[in-house]
């Protein structure tokens, strides 16, 4: 029988280990057994899978849902080769199966921008090549399978606050509206309604497709903060742009007076995710002042 995709009401925490060995088996129940105890999540720890469908349905569901990844490299025979001078060479392998989730993992972190949480464990005598070698893992080495239960042990209970989830699936719900809008003081304010503190990355501005002034980006990358429910405003001197006034030049039909929306686009920062969040704003120009209705 396949294995479920396992729900709780934390978050998944995906064990990767050998299950060659009677040994390499119990280390994985084992480590599930430890998340049980010293989290609020829940382990994940399949059986090979024999199908495609299981491979994907099972193994890279569960590894695009989890927190955390813990790896367990145990060794998978001698490799024999000779390089480019002709000197023969021998080194340990590590299991493919294993390797190949390391390498996913590391897209879900790089690419993606996921904050998986990873711990990895290399049995001594392994050595590192390919996508391993790349990835800053900082691997713990050991000889018995105790080692890995020990140092679990230590560091599982600094795991419980990993959040049940580390994906951002949707726009955050963090608002924007327009409090001043003349050249000497343009100011928005931006309301958090998330759960999690939210970095406000870069803001840009425009008009039935067209830029009305030049993007927003904090000069130092963390000082744009919006706290946990609450509104943080950010000002601007747009002396030299004059948005208002553009708004007209490229309006001169209707007069200095008219009412039109404007679209406000800003980048939001949360659980190491960057979401783009559009507003649509009503606003009033009236020479070089705008002021949203």
């Amino acid at each position: 029988m396949e294995p479920n995709l396992a729900t709780s009401k934390g978050g998944l925490i995906f064990i990767s280990c050998g299950q060659v060995t009677t040994e390499e088996r119990k280390l994985g129940n084992d480590v599930c057994d430890l998340v049980t105890k010293l989290t609020p999540h829940q382990p994940y720890f399949a059986d090979q899978q024999t199908s495609l469908e299981s491979f994907t349905k099972f193994i890279l569901g569960n590894l695009d849902r989890a927190v955390a990844l813990i790896v367990i490299l145990h060794p998978r025979g001698t490799v024999t080769f000779t390089d480019p001078q002709g000197n023969p060479h021998e080194q340990v392998r590590a299991s493919v199966w294993i390797e190949q989730e390391i390498a996913i993992s590391a897209f879900i972190r790089q690419i993606l921008n996921v904050p998986l949480t990873v711990k990895a464990y290399v049995k001594s005598g392994i050595t590192r090549e390919g996508m391993r070698e790349q990835l800053v893992l900082n691997p713990v080495e050991f000889v018995e399978e105790s080692e890995v239960l020990q140092d679990l042990t230590r560091i599982l209970p600094g795991w419980k606050n990993i959040p049940s989830s580390i994906k951002v699936t949707a726009p955050p719900k963090v608002s924007v509206r327009l409090l001043k809008g003349i050249p000497s003081d343009f100011i928005l304010e931006f309301t958090n309604r998330t759960e999690e503190i939210v970095h406000i990355r870069e803001v840009r501005f425009s008009w039935q497709g067209k830029t009305f002034m030049n993007p927003w980006i904090p000069v130092l990358p963390d000082s744009w903060i919006v706290p946990v429910g609450n509104s943080r405003s950010i000002s601007k001197m747009v002396h030299q742009e004059n948005p208002g006034m553009r708004l007209v030049s490229w309006n001169d039909h209707i007069g200095l007076i008219f009412k039109t929306d404007i679209e406000i686009a800003f980048d939001c920062e949360l659980h190491n995710q960057v979401r783009e969040v559009k507003e649509t704003l009503r606003v009033k120009v009236f020479g070089d002042s705008l002021t949203q209705l």
